[in-house]
């Protein structure tokens, strides 16, 4: 099989997004709203940041305190759309981005518009329990989509003060977005003498993120550690197929980052469906009451293995 070779499990910018994003900023035009576009630093990288330096093209860098890697352009970047900017910006920002899980589009309440800055560095300052606290890349579109599906009603009235819409691309590339109704002022409740309180994840928010997330996290270490099993389809259509294979590890009862892992490598080795092997039916059964799936196929003999590499074949055809 062909070694994967794009970083990310994203789609390239479709060839008409340019039209779609014009036609988006049109309509919140139309509405009154003031739009800034976000991206991430690191995502993009240094050279593509030099390229919007020498176009003369600014940001503003939102942070979150104490975290070194939200300094110096690799955190947050936050780009003012509205006037003539968006004329220079945009073309340059669509193309530093391609292929890359990061381009965003924020739709304020215009009165709203100074506030943006510090909720971001708000909701990137991401509490848990027993005081940790860590850095959120949420101008990460992997972060951010699952981010926004589990915030508490209460959260999303934060943000209903500010911003109307909060869009992003999908893994194939296009416009995804979220609405947010607007209140006039945030809950008492989320305010201590008149400040925000910190955005705090509750044990559940966060293992909905982990969960949420878990496909990216899985492929990052499999092209770390083993790129060589990776297939030639990448982007959209790879994170579908991961997505699949580990749902069919959970349906076994495998919990485990890692163990998960391994039950991918064995699939992309062998079959998808390798599991469904009737000679490894007791090795389920074993899993099913606590044994480790590692730990099971460690025991895996010659034999065990070659029944599964014709799977391999099977599916290669």
């Amino acid at each position: 099989m062909k070694t994967a070779k794009t970083r990310f499990l994203q789609n390239p910018h479709p060839p008409d997004l340019h039209i779609g994003v014009r036609d988006w900023l049109t309509q919140q035009d139309a509405l009154g709203h003031h739009v800034y576009c976000l991206i991430d630093g690191a995502l993009v990288g240094e050279r593509s940041l030099r390229k919007l330096t020498r176009a003369g093209i600014t940001w503003l860098s939102p942070v979150a305190n104490n975290h070194p890697e939200a300094h110096e352009g690799l955190g947050l970047l936050l780009f003012d759309l509205q006037g003539p900017a968006r004329q220079i910006a945009l073309p340059l920002i669509l193309e530093i981005t391609n292929g890359v899980p990061t381009l965003q589009f924020i739709s304020l309440h215009s009165e709203q518009r100074d506030h943006l800055p510090r909720l971001l560095a708000w909701l990137s300052e991401i509490h848990m329990g027993k005081g940790q606290a860590f850095y959120g890349r949420l101008a990460d579109n992997r972060i951010l989509s699952p981010m926004l599906s589990i915030l508490s009603p209460l959260q999303n009235q934060v943000l209903g003060e500010t911003i109307a819409l909060w869009a992003w691309l999908d893994r194939t590339g296009r416009l995804e977005e979220r609405t947010f109704p607007h209140v006039d002022r945030v809950p008492d409740i989320l305010l201590d003498n008149g400040e925000l309180l910190p955005f705090v994840l509750s044990d559940w928010q966060h293992a909905d993120l982990m969960r949420l997330t878990a496909i990216d996290m899985h492929y990052a270490k499999l092209l770390e550690k083993v790129p060589e099993i990776l297939p030639a389809t990448h982007g959209a259509a790879l994170h579908e197929r991961l997505d699949r294979i580990n749902r069919r590890a959970l349906a076994r009862g495998i919990q485990d980052e890692m163990e998960q892992l391994l039950f991918l490598t064995v699939a992309l080795t062998c079959s998808d469906d390798f599991d469904d092997a009737p000679f490894l039916t007791q090795d389920w059964e074993k899993v099913a009451k606590g044994a480790a799936f590692s730990s099971l196929v460690r025991d895996w003999d010659d034999e065990i293995w070659l029944r599964l590499t014709p799977m391999a074949v099977k599916v290669a055809h």
